[in-house]
């Protein structure tokens, strides 16, 4: 074996190599581990959601006697809907005093188990003759709530004139 034309490396430069691959190697060493060591985020809990309390239904004709504005209070147009002692409802359109001077819907309702029946009167302009069954709540603030179950009269159906309606007069 010729060893003639190789020549070791100076001292100084061997120990600077041997310095360099140590750090490279003990930097990596510490990225791998710094990785194993994080711990994951410890779980939080999660708020239960709330539950929004469902409004009471409205189970006698006592809930809901008195006339009631659809909209808001201060608009110079709403609907009006008037629900009397003696079995009678009236809708009107516009103004209040359309629920006397020109209604466009009357007839007679009943009231049970959360449920408003109208039947509108021969003479209804808008709904003669025709029922409907809707569920009635008592929402916040006095408010009453309608849900359609079933209603032959579009205007009442499809109009959305009993969506919700806010207390005028008990």
């Amino acid at each position: 074996m010729n060893l003639a034309g190789w020549q070791a490396d100076p001292p100084n430069e061997r120990g600077l190599k041997t310095k360099i691959i140590s750090t490279a190697w003990m930097a990596l060493e510490l990225l791998l581990l710094s990785g194993c060591a994080t711990r994951a985020p410890s779980p939080t809990e999660t708020p239960a959601p709330s539950e929004t309390p469902v409004p009471a239904l409205a189970t006698s004709a006592e809930d809901v006697i008195g006339i009631w504005q659809e909209g808001d209070r201060f608009s110079s147009y709403s609907n009006f809907l008037q629900f009397g002692e003696d079995g009678t409802y009236r809708v009107g359109s516009g103004t209040l005093t359309n629920l006397e001077d020109g209604p466009q819907e009357l007839g007679q309702f009943t009231l049970e188990g959360g449920l408003v029946t109208f039947v509108a009167s021969d003479e209804s302009p808008l709904c003669a003759g025709q029922s409907g069954t809707y569920e009635v709540r008592l929402l916040e603030q006095g408010r009453l709530g309608f849900s359609l179950r079933e209603d032959a009269c579009s205007y009442r159906a499809v109009a959305g004139v009993l969506s919700f309606v806010e207390p005028l007069s008990p």
